[in-house]
């Protein structure tokens, strides 16, 4: 379950109205530019974390949250990115500003619980995808969609959230999907995945 409570916390104690940012859907944050390590508050909407090697999607985050990406002894940022999904709000702290309050304010309960869940929610993801072909990997990935949240299916497709998991090219999962959707696997609307009825393992 979201520490729902441990992340206001943490947002009542590193936020500052002045610092919002709002960036447009479709947005990429890069932290490149930002000389020191930071944690990133998430006020409003929903962001992809993208591995930088390859451009592979990792995880969706949903506001509120805080990113507490670099929160170990490191000098340098994260090799990751963010996408956002539709309008978002957010922060950017700078990590040992972030640090000092939290010792300031005793709040390493609420740091460690938000860290825990971020763990877990990465773990959630689909396995690793070595060996497997490429139907058995957009299945995967179909019922990771499905297990996302409604607004995030809402605002992308299935062929954009299956490309960016997979790094499959996109007429191979244009390929799949009419075949499922042609079968009654799944229910598509303007690319946009409704429901998943029983995948068959094998097609």
């Amino acid at each position: 379950m979201k520490p729902s409570d441990h992340i206001q916390t943490l947002t009542d104690a590193l936020s500052s109205p002045e610092n919002i940012r709002t960036a447009r859907p479709r947005q990429l944050i890069s932290l490149r530019h930002i000389p020191e390590p930071v944690v990133c508050v998430l006020h409003e909407g929903i962001v992809g974390i993208f591995r930088e090697s390859d451009h592979l999607l990792v995880a969706h985050l949903y506001a509120p949250f805080v990113l507490g990406f670099a929160l170990t002894e490191t000098t340098r940022q994260p090799q990751i990115y963010l996408k956002t999904r539709n309008t978002v709000r957010y922060e950017i702290i700078p990590r040992q500003q972030a640090l000092t309050l939290f010792d300031e304010k005793q709040l390493w309960k609420s740091v460690a619980c938000v860290q825990g869940f971020m763990a877990t929610e990465l773990f959630r993801q689909p396995a690793s995808y070595g060996g497997q072909s490429s139907y058995q990997l957009i299945r995967q990935t179909l019922l990771a969609f499905m297990q996302e949240d409604e607004l995030l299916r809402h605002n992308m497709t299935a062929l954009e959230y299956l490309q960016e998991r997979t790094l499959l090219s996109r007429s191979g999962i244009q390929r799949i999907l009419s075949e499922l959707k042609k079968g009654d696997y799944i229910a598509l609307e303007n690319g946009k995945l409704l429901g998943v009825h029983r995948l068959p393992e094998r097609f």
